[in-house]
């Protein structure tokens, strides 16, 4: 169900940097973050049309830049890595009721280019 307390796109941000934090992080801290994934997607519209004005890269863009911030770089166990600059993800595939997001997280690490 969607919580109209927050927007839409404010929600997907923050989807897709918990997405890259579970993509990158160690055992632990990245099943925290796909948790935290999973309650974020039950609070997005499920309707990708309602999403149509949504800039998909430019959040993700964004979501990455969230997630390797000061607090990520100064966990030992983060990785160096690459994160395409556009999307793994389709918008459809996200909202999708079908959505899992320990899968989404292995299509953003297959993506990386690791260092």
């Amino acid at each position: 169900m969607h919580d109209t307390s927050e927007p839409a796109a404010t929600t997907l941000r923050t989807l897709l940097t918990a997405l890259v934090r579970a993509a990158l992080m160690s055992d632990e801290d990245g099943r925290s973050s796909v948790e935290e994934a999973k309650s974020l997607h039950r609070r997005l519209p499920s309707d990708p049309a309602s999403l149509a004005g949504v800039a998909l890269d430019g959040l993700w863009r964004q979501a990455v830049h969230d997630a390797e911030g000061p607090d990520a770089r100064d966990r030992e166990r983060r990785v160096s890595t690459s994160l395409p600059s556009d999307c793994p993800l389709g918008l459809a595939q996200i909202v999708a009721a079908d959505f899992d997001a320990a899968t989404a997280a292995a299509t953003i690490r297959s993506t990386a280019a690791t260092g």
